[in-house]
């Protein structure tokens, strides 16, 4: 303990000494440990940290049939449960418009199921939780709320228990505020409300419900054996439908940990990004440990003179060791303040559907990894110079007198093989940032089937029972059009339930008349698209064949449907014109007519390919409640926002408006996630450009350093200047050229990994790979230059008297 006081004041006193050499090494380090603890507090908070509920391991999320999960299978399924120890359901796509205190808003919420606290282990913070029979008709009046929304909009009210709002029209008791920091389905989850069970509706049971499914796994039993017997059950509940399904149902039956199921797609992004970061740690190390060997040089003597005074090799080894653990610990320091002040600008630039972004923080598993980075760190670029510098030929230092006596070839070659892998690893970052560049760049030149210029989009959301009559429903929409198109500068109104680019589809399944399949193949699914006869004009949607819709088609009883290109082509060849054949859904009698074939729109992304699409007219036989209007104006869509607020609320003072936004920003939004990981893997990419290029100028200087008296020496005996800048420019560009070969050979070498990350390239596209060659070798022979032409001018004379 002794020894490590008087070496921490002793490595102090160095570093107020040598500010400038302090500086360099711990500003670097703090970056690069800033930037790793920041990326890994992600993937903590994310994928590590155990789901906020009890027992959190023995959550599992159910699917059965490719998610055909009635009301009346989860019934079923929980009746008839075994190594689920209980069972519960709940929607992810209900919304509720809240219509009291202050203006009426749409709120994300879900139905559920009486027991889904208790499956999740979660009480509320206020009230209580829902009770067994009050999912039943004429006792489910009870709703629960978040806790943003008790704060947001009813003002943190302790009373708030037991009042009555009014959700969908409908009045409900306030019998319980969850707590804080509970978010489920969604983040945006702010009501719950009992998921109205009636066993004596068949219908309601069994056809028109759609719930998800999570269970609670007994002690000791895994997902495995769970899907097993949730497979065996499938027969007997097919059986219990009240009408025979198709072969083809029982299939897609599957069971997961629930927090697998959570994290998504978000998992290869994550682990991406903190290899990026741990890639700039790595070279930020290597950059140290040259710069340590580099000042090794000048304490040969000081070194040489311990060891003669009796220092043996270990206690020199562990003075040196010390002051890297030293700068390392303040360096860790930093960079935790560097991760906690910008973790807040991560969770704001990473997409807003990023699950369980808001439980991201710094806590005590984040402060363990920074410590262990502290040791790594000191590993890495403190261990091998101390080890060299204590290596030191004592006679040959005292004998000579030269700080650079001690300092030879082999020492630089062990500073080139770290300039070798710190440029690797710069090419591999700049190489996949580049790739990622490229392939956005590619995204955004696909043509969505659409013009998405001035137009905007806003969500209408009236109560479900509106169209209970479908004629209300249509006279409401028919009223909104009408008045939003008399507005000046407006070129088209429409509506539409599902927005291209949303990501929101509507899947149904279609019956293709002359194309019979049979009982044991499941009919091709398409999107349905239910919109107003404007639309396709409104959108600019190219009709390719046929007609478009007009007013009379939604009243004549002929049902006309629009089918889009790839429908088209799917069941009838380019000889064979779509126009006049017939489908129709699996159950109904009608037949719809084709009447035109439009272009294909993307719908779940730029990446995504479109399927089968069909129109269908709004109003008669394709009524929905929620819809979105879409309006195309001359100038800024933006300018519309406010007319059509003061619109709907004519019309109806209760009829929320939500989600307005132009429709570039929701092709905007549809790139967020691939954005976000390339604006990031592009900071690291430039970081590690900067550090390679100062790692080789920083051995060529260092070579130069301890070369001088050679310089001399050959410029003496007639040497010219020319040559001795080639010698060290060639150093450096071998130097360059080998990094850069290791580092493509790497790029290549992660096709699999980058494979999901890039559209219409390949991980070793020749054209970035040849312009990061060009890069690494325009920045490595700047590098190089400049020390290299510092060598051409050393006056031989002086440098041969400094060196005697």
């Amino acid at each position: 303990m002794s020894d490590l006081m008087n070496d921490l004041r002793y490595a102090l006193r160095r570093f107020f000494k040598n500010p400038a050499i302090t500086a360099a090494i711990i500003f670097p380090l703090a970056l690069g440990i800033g930037t790793t603890t920041a990326i890994f507090s992600l993937v903590n908070g994310i994928l590590l940290r155990p789901l906020p509920y009890s027992q959190p391991d023995r959550l599992v999320r159910v699917w059965l049939w490719k998610g055909l999960h009635q009301k009346g299978v989860f019934l079923a399924l929980k009746d008839g449960k075994s190594s689920l120890e209980n069972v519960a359901a709940f929607t992810s796509d209900s919304g509720f418009n809240l219509s009291e205190v202050g203006p009426p808003e749409r709120l994300d919420g879900s139905a559920v199921s009486t027991d889904l606290f208790s499956v999740l282990g979660v009480n509320a913070e206020f009230g209580r939780t829902l009770r067994t029979g009050e999912d039943r008709p004429g006792q489910d009046g009870v709703v629960i709320i978040s806790h943003a929304l008790w704060q947001q909009r009813f003002g943190a009210d302790p009373g708030i228990i037991g009042r009555r709002i009014k959700v969908n029209d409908e009045s409900r008791e306030v019998v319980g505020v969850m707590p804080m920091d509970f978010h489920f389905p969604s983040r945006d989850t702010r009501i719950w409300v009992p998921l109205r069970i009636d066993p004596n509706d068949v219908i309601g049971l069994w056809a028109l419900s759609s719930v998800n499914m999570i269970g609670r796994l007994r002690p000791g039993a895994t997902p495995e054996q769970a899907r097993a017997e949730v497979l065996a059950a499938g027969p007997g509940i097919l059986k219990a439908f009240p009408w025979k399904l198709p072969d083809f149902t029982g299939e897609g039956t599957n069971v997961v940990a629930l927090q697998q199921y959570l994290i998504g797609d978000s998992k290869p992004r994550l682990l991406i990004l903190l290899g990026a970061a741990f890639s700039l740690l790595l070279i930020t190390c290597i950059n140290v440990a040259n710069l340590l060997l580099a000042a090794a040089v000048n304490r040969q003597r000081q070194i040489a003179v311990r060891a003669v005074l009796g220092a043996g090799r270990w206690r020199i080894t562990k003075q040196l060791l010390t002051e890297s653990l030293l700068l390392a610990v303040i360096s860790t320091g930093l960079g935790i303040l560097l991760a906690m002040a910008s973790l807040s600008l991560l969770r704001a630039f990473l997409p807003p559907d990023t699950p369980r972004l808001a439980e991201v923080n710094i806590d005590l598993n984040v402060l363990a990894f920074s410590a262990g980075l502290a040791v790594l760190t000191t590993l890495i670029f403190g261990l091998i110079p101390a080890l060299q510098a204590s290596s030191t030929e004592l006679q040959q230092v005292l004998r000579d007198g030269s700080p650079r006596s001690g300092m030879g070839p082999g020492r630089g070659r062990l500073a080139s093989a770290f300039v070798i892998g710190e440029l690797a690893v710069a090419v591999v970052l700049v190489a996949t940032s580049l790739l990622l560049v490229k392939s956005l760049w590619r995204l955004s030149q696909v043509d969505p089937g659409f013009s998405s210029s001035n137009v905007l989009a806003a969500r209408i959301t009236p109560i479900d029972s509106l169209c209970d009559e479908p004629a209300k429903c249509t006279q409401l929409y028919d009223e909104l059009l009408l008045r939003l198109s008399g507005l000046p500068g407006v070129q088209g109104v429409a509506a539409v339930n599902d927005l291209p680019l949303s990501g929101s589809s509507t899947p149904m399944a279609l019956v293709v008349q002359d194309h019979p399949l049979p009982p044991e193949v499941e009919p091709p699914a398409a999107q349905m698209l239910v919109v107003t006869p404007g639309y396709l004009s409104t959108m600019k949607i190219p009709l390719l064949q046929g007609r478009n819709f007009v007013d009379a088609d939604r009243t004549d009883g002929t049902h006309p449907v629009l089918v889009n290109k790839t429908l088209a082509r799917k069941f009838w060849s380019s000889e064979q014109s779509a126009i006049g054949k017939r489908i129709k859904p699996p159950y109904p009698k009608e037949w719809w007519t084709i009447v035109g074939v439009v272009n294909d729109v993307k719908t779940d992304g730029l990446e995504v390919d479109p399927g089968p699409q069909f129109y269908l007219p709004y109003g008669g036989f394709a009524t929905l409640p929620t819809m979105t209007l879409v309006v195309r104006s001359e100038g800024d869509a933006t300018r519309v926002a406010g007319d059509l607020r003061g619109i709907v609320s004519s019309i109806d003072p209760n009829l929320p408006v939500s989600d307005i936004r132009t429709v570039e920003r929701v092709a905007s939004e549809s790139m967020t996630t691939r954005r976000s990981t390339m604006i990031l893997l592009t900071v690291f990419a430039v970081l590690a450009f900067l550090l390679g290029a100062i790692g080789i100028y920083s051995v060529t200087s260092y070579s130069v350093s301890w070369r001088t008296h050679e310089i001399g020496l050959r410029m003496a005996l007639g040497a010219q200047k020319g040559s001795v800048l080639w010698l060290f420019m060639r150093q450096g560009l071998v130097l360059m050229l080998f990094g850069v070969a290791v580092g493509v050979a790497g790029t290549i070498g992660l096709t699999r990994i980058l494979r999901g990350l890039l559209y219409g390239i390949s991980p070793s596209d020749p054209q970035t790979l040849v312009l990061v060659l060009i890069l690494f070798a325009a920045v490595c022979l700047l590098a190089v230059v400049m020390p290299a032409r510092r060598a051409a001018n050393v006056d031989p004379m002086i440098a041969l008297r400094t060196e005697v």
